[in-house]
């Protein structure tokens, strides 16, 4: 069975369990239990100078039903060799909300991580870091989003190439749903 983040129960009854500790224990841990929503490992490459999409995942009207309910992305690929530009970018609900900015990334990987939470029904806090070019931290920082949650959303990544010959390839992308955060605590 795959590791879906549970801790591991001791063999035995430990001392001082008791049925509402197993309890207690269990509905902590499910609650932790992650919950992939997307996951893709297929290749996606561009072609052309316009930006084009990697990939993109249609979240569903009221899936971050509470404040503090979020989404953890992670998407990896490569760059061509090619000492072309190109600029990787990362889109919530129309907004751009990472960018790598224009980089000659001569058959370098990428990696690109990001977390938004739900702050209210209109409102999300967005945290955003990637590595793109030659162990190069690209911090895109911290945003405050205005998406509708009562609507479907689309998270997508893009890249914008300098010629057709371009190049770039997405690897893998991972969307996961993170409930229960206790945003004003950090926890």
């Amino acid at each position: 069975m795959p590791n879906v983040g549970l801790r591991v129960q001791p063999d035995r009854q430990e001392p001082g369990w008791t049925s509402a500790t197993f309890k207690r224990w269990l509905v902590e841990n499910l609650r932790n239990a992650r919950k992939i929503l997307y996951q893709d490992v297929s290749t996606y490459t561009t072609v052309t100078t316009n930006p084009t999409d990697l990939g993109s995942y249609a979240i569903p009207a009221n899936m971050l039903e509470q404040n503090g309910h979020g989404l953890k992305f992670l998407i990896t690929g490569n760059h061509a060799a090619t000492a072309n530009n190109k600029t990787l970018t990362v889109v919530w609900a129309g907004v751009t909300i990472f960018t790598s900015g224009a980089v000659a990334a001569n058959n370098k990987q990428f990696v690109v991580e990001g977390t938004i939470y739900r702050t209210g029904p209109a409102t999300q806090e967005i945290n955003t870091w990637g590595t793109v070019v030659n162990s190069a931290v690209v911090d895109g920082g911290r945003t405050a989003g205005v998406a509708d949650l009562t609507v479907a959303q689309i998270l997508k990544v893009n890249v914008t190439d300098a010629t057709a010959a371009g190049g770039t390839i997405q690897r893998t992308a991972l969307i996961e749903k993170l409930d229960n955060f206790d945003y004003a605590n950090g926890r």
